[in-house]
């Protein structure tokens, strides 16, 4: 099949899994986490583009993580830093869903 879904994990590993037959493509950790409120990438032919968290939070986003969708390996990554008073979590980004116009990456 030349299609495929994909998804972040609640232990923040990506995957590609074939639409027809539900075979995994391929794996990668990307994050500690998966912010609690998004599990699913922005879309592109050349990327996806998910919201991770690197400092094991239950919810909120630290970073942002581009992968290429045929084989998985990360394009580029941009980190928020950690959240204001980390340990407690209060400074990471909450439903942060990226959005791609043109040739440009936004999120609040």
């Amino acid at each position: 099949s030349d299609s495929a879904v994909f998804v972040l994990t609640s232990t923040g590993s990506a995957y590609s899994l074939d639409t027809t037959t539900g075979a995994q493509i391929w794996q990668q950790k990307i994050c500690d986490v998966a912010p609690a409120d998004a599990y699913s990438p922005i879309a592109t032919e050349n990327a996806l583009i998910f919201p991770a968290n690197y400092y094991g939070l239950t919810g909120g986003t630290t970073e942002i993580v581009a992968m290429h969708p045929s084989d998985g390996r990360i394009l580029w990554r941009y980190s928020q830093g950690p959240p204001y008073s980390y340990p407690n979590h209060s400074g990471a980004g909450y439903n942060q869903m990226p959005a791609v116009v043109e040739d440009s990456v936004l999120f609040t």
